[in-house]
């Protein structure tokens, strides 16, 4: 999920516009880490993506996700 909210914390990946495919129309994006679940495409509101990141940007996503939501606490 993508969002335009300010609030940085541990959880914040922030989006720039040079990692997604089209210009955003916010100046600042980021992607939650901590909001992963599963969810069917079906579910997700509207038929297409407003905008699509970039595989690079989404490999590095995909790293802080594991970083900070899914390793384990000692």
């Amino acid at each position: 999920m993508m969002t335009s909210s300010k609030r940085k914390d541990l959880f914040t990946f922030e989006i720039t516009q040079d990692m997604l495919q089209s210009k955003n129309n916010k100046r600042f994006s980021q992607a939650r880490c901590h909001l992963v679940t599963y969810i069917m495409e079906k579910h997700i509101v509207g038929n297409h993506p407003k905008n699509t990141m970039k595989p690079s940007a989404v490999n590095r996503l995909i790293a802080r996700i594991s970083e900070t939501a899914l390793e384990e606490f000692n």
